[in-house]
């Protein structure tokens, strides 16, 4: 295989009626969504190969792209979309930097212990797509179907679920896992990501979890014991520090921890933010 060949690195499985989960070599899942009218992609992944000609396997229909929020692993692949949806506080400087080429080939080069990626098969972006900004509760008519956001910041900022009712179905992207980021930039308070990842265990018990990353669902156990390690983190807090650092919050189980900052874990007084917005 030549070097600036693009590697299909696509695998996909059936989990409901026209409902997908796409793994781009278990890195990262992307789910893929079929009205009768339109097809909704969840998620882009890293970007390392023909990814909207490995849809065109699954469905003819027009794609509308969503991203779970704005992180290199979740929309590093939007360059081969004309526009996509992101939610308005994912559109900030921050993730222009995450989503650069030199950082989607750190994260490839980190992930390589369990995935066979290489950063070499990371795509660059050679046209940038329209970024349609959405907010909590938008709709995305699908014909026959709908999926509804929910906001769920913590994670990121502008981190969103997307709800299949028809389905009983949850795509959460990385807004509530048993291996918890809650300290890249951007992330919100641990406090904060307990009161999103509360909000979406509040659907129906019925409802199934599907996150970012996993090859399977998220048990609801699981999902209430890592938030029970948030609120054990909030409780023993007293106030944020000053010198931030990264920590572990973790107890015996190895796939079950919360990364955070030591001077965000307490909600802060919030600023008002200006309304420009910015092309990712």
């Amino acid at each position: 295989m030549k070097r600036n060949e693009r590697r299909v690195n696509y695998t996909s499985e059936a989990i409901g009626k026209g409902v997908y989960r796409i793994s781009e070599s278990g890195a990262d899942n992307c789910y893929l969504i079929e009205g009768s009218d339109y097809a909704l992609l969840i998620d882009m992944g890293i970007g390392l190969g023909d990814l909207l000609g490995f849809l065109r396997s699954l469905t003819n229909l027009p794609i509308i792209a969503v991203g779970t929020h704005g992180h290199p692993d979740h929309i590093g692949g939007r360059g081969q979309f004309e526009e996509i949806y992101l939610h308005r506080d994912d559109v900030l400087p921050v993730n222009i930097f995450l989503c650069s080429y030199a950082v989607r080939r750190f994260f490839t080069h980190i992930s390589r212990a369990r995935t066979n990626i290489n950063p070499r098969h990371v795509t660059k972006i050679k046209k940038k797509p329209d970024i349609i900004a959405i907010h909590d509760r938008h709709i995305f008519e699908l014909g026959g179907r709908s999926v509804r956001v929910i906001h769920v910041p913590g994670h990121s900022a502008g981190s969103i679920a997307l709800i299949l009712d028809d389905e009983k179905m949850a795509f959460v992207g990385d807004a509530l896992r048993t291996e918890m980021w809650v300290y890249t930039p951007g992330a919100k308070s641990v406090e904060e990501w307990i009161e999103s990842a509360e909000k979406i265990l509040s659907l129906p018990e019925d409802y199934v979890l599907y996150t970012g990353h996993a090859e399977d669902s998220l048990p609801r156990e699981a999902a209430k014991e890592i938030i029970s390690y948030g609120r054990e983190l909030v409780a023993k807090t007293k106030r944020n520090k000053k010198l931030s650092v990264i920590r572990f919050y973790k107890k015996d189980k190895p796939s079950f921890f919360i990364i955070y900052r030591t001077g965000n874990v307490l909600k802060k007084k919030t600023k008002r933010r200006s309304s420009s917005e910015l092309e990712i």
